[in-house]
């Protein structure tokens, strides 16, 4: 029996594309407060590339979401002095602006809780940054429980993030779902702990070893998907 759907943030509910034009606009921001040479273009390119490098598991480990937006802050800047409180603030504020979600993805959220399923989310986004966002897309009082990888002390897929977050939701993994839109990540996290899992992709992974329950590439899909594994 479900009891539990849990939802990944970041390119499931949010809107990738939106977060490109964030982050280019935050870029455009960056190279008029510091008069740099390099066009936007080439700033979001290395400051994209900065953001997914981690050079060991170990400050892999460490670099939750603000940490690895100011390591890649204070690399585009090559020697020019960082204002960390500047970029943090200037960060936060054009998110809210662009940032969007999925279509469908509130009629969604709204039907796993009017169906009284525990609506959880796990991202890998650290806490001070994810409820700002949840707050700015007026998602934030929907969620029963979240939880994320700066809270857990681990990023997905590691079982221990998807524990924590079962823990609170008094079930097991397979009472439950996850849905994600990263295959290394998201569903072999899940299935690490016994979830069903649900692909956000227009990919056919189907000859992967982590391969979902299902793919959708639309999240209208979800209540359907849930029906059937009710049945």
């Amino acid at each position: 029996m479900i009891k539990a759907v849990f939802f990944d943030f970041g390119g499931t509910l949010m809107s990738l594309g939106s977060d490109k034009i964030a982050h280019y606009h935050l870029m455009e921001s960056v190279k008029n407060r510091y008069n740099l040479n390099e066009n936007v273009e080439n700033l979001l390119k290395e400051y994209t590339y900065y953001t997914h490098s981690y050079p060991s598991p170990i400050e892999y480990g460490k670099a939750f979401g603000k940490g690895n937006a100011m390591n890649a802050f204070t690399k585009i800047l090559k020697n020019n002095t960082p204002d960390y409180e500047w970029f943090w603030d200037e960060h936060m504020k054009i998110h809210k602006k662009y940032v969007r979600l999925y279509p469908g993805a509130v009629e969604t959220l709204g039907w796993v809780k009017k169906n009284s399923f525990h609506l959880g989310m796990i991202s890998d986004i650290d806490g001070s940054y994810l409820y700002e966002q949840l707050k700015a897309l007026n998602i934030n009082n929907i969620f029963d429980s979240i939880t994320t990888s700066e809270e857990a002390g681990f990023r997905k897929p590691d079982k221990r993030i998807f524990n924590k977050a079962l823990r609170k939701a008094e079930c097991t993994g397979n009472e439950s779902i996850y849905i994600g839109d990263k295959i290394d990540r998201d569903i072999a996290g899940g299935k690490n702990v016994g979830m069903k899992t649900i692909l956000f992709s227009n990919s056919n992974l189907n000859n992967s070893d982590d391969c979902p329950d299902f793919i959708i590439d639309k999240l209208d899909n979800v209540p359907d998907i849930v029906k059937k594994m009710m049945k």
